[in-house]
């Protein structure tokens, strides 16, 4: 624009030029109407190649191979009824010395609730996600009723597990479409019933669209605790008959936490790892992790009599109970 005034001023004063004051009118309105579509054209070339640099990335992530080639696997014939059995589990991350799993023997019984506890980088996460092969394990170490879960098919496998970790993913939907997540085809009754056990059914009922509340990214507008219910809800209207809870209550407050845990099915098999040791105390058994094996193992009764580190654990709890 600038360029065009100061030629044009040049030619209109020129009077041997034949440039007129209309001509100069014309190409101002002109290169007026040429500004907003050259600033577009500039912002769409910009979006366009962050566009095709996204899917690059995609197409790179497809076809890398998967780490899990299960095409030679089976799914078994029986449904089984959720018995799980480690056996001498070692693991060790890739890039560190330190092994994070050290020989872990454990069984659970069909239909039995287990507490996992221990110390802050026991390795209790690491153990839950060995269960449902989110980590690479050796052949041999994790049977699930009777079958090496590495002969399984991995979407077999954790069709029978539903894990639910500290930290879910909600999405930007309804409440109700969010707790259907892993069950679309859900009945709107079944729906209410998980939320009902999970103990969100009474926030839902507080908002003003109720079920039909849109939630925002990663469940924005809910509170943490309203979260974990939340995905909790969604693990039980799986219904897969094991359940595993990767501290998945941390955020819910204890009184809440042990009604939740104290009322799930008993035909489930639960795999919980908590901090709130008396939600713990309520289970069948109690599973002390340390430095990367079980040390102890009993009820709370009895863990109380004869495990240092779970009478520490315990005593811990107590005193931030009462400084809460």
């Amino acid at each position: 624009m600038l360029a065009l005034l100061w030629f044009g001023g040049e030619k209109l004063a020129d009077a041997t030029s034949g440039f007129q004051v209309g001509d100069l009118l014309a190409l101002i309105v002109l290169v007026e109407r040429l500004i907003f579509p050259t600033a577009l054209l500039g912002f769409t070339i910009t979006v366009y190649q962050r566009g095709q640099v996204s899917i690059d990335r995609i197409e790179a992530v497809l076809e890398e191979p998967p780490a899990i080639d299960d095409r030679q696997t089976q799914v078994p014939t029986a449904p089984g009824s959720g018995h799980l059995a480690v056996r001498d589990l070692a693991f060790t991350y890739a890039g560190t010395k330190q092994p994070t799993l050290r020989g872990v023997t454990l069984e659970i019984a069909a239909g039995e609730t287990l507490a996992l506890v221990g110390p802050v980088g026991a390795g209790k996460s690491t153990l839950a996600q060995s269960l449902t092969r989110l980590v690479t394990v050796p052949p041999n170490t994790i049977f699930l009723d009777g079958t090496d879960i590495t002969e399984l098919p991995v979407a077999y496998l954790r069709s029978r597990i539903a894990y639910v970790p500290q930290d879910s993913f909600l999405f930007s939907t309804t409440i109700r479409d969010n707790l259907r997540y892993g069950r679309p085809g859900a009945p709107d009754s079944a729906v209410e019933g998980a939320a009902a056990q999970s103990r969100i059914q009474g926030d839902i009922l507080t908002f003003p669209q109720r079920y039909e509340t849109v939630v925002g990214e990663r469940g924005i507008t809910l509170s943490g605790g309203q979260r974990q219910r939340t995905a909790l809800g969604r693990a039980l209207l799986v219904d897969a008959p094991i359940l595993l809870l990767d501290d998945a209550l941390s955020s819910v407050d204890n009184q809440t936490a042990t009604e939740i845990l104290s009322e799930l099915p008993r035909h489930k098999t639960v795999i919980f790892i908590t901090h709130k040791l008396a939600a713990a105390a309520l289970a069948d058994r109690i599973a002390v992790m340390d430095q990367g094996q079980i040390v102890a193992i009993g009820t709370h009764d009895r863990l109380l009599q004869t495990s240092p580190l779970y009478q520490k654990l315990w005593q811990q709890y107590e005193l931030q109970e009462l400084t809460a």
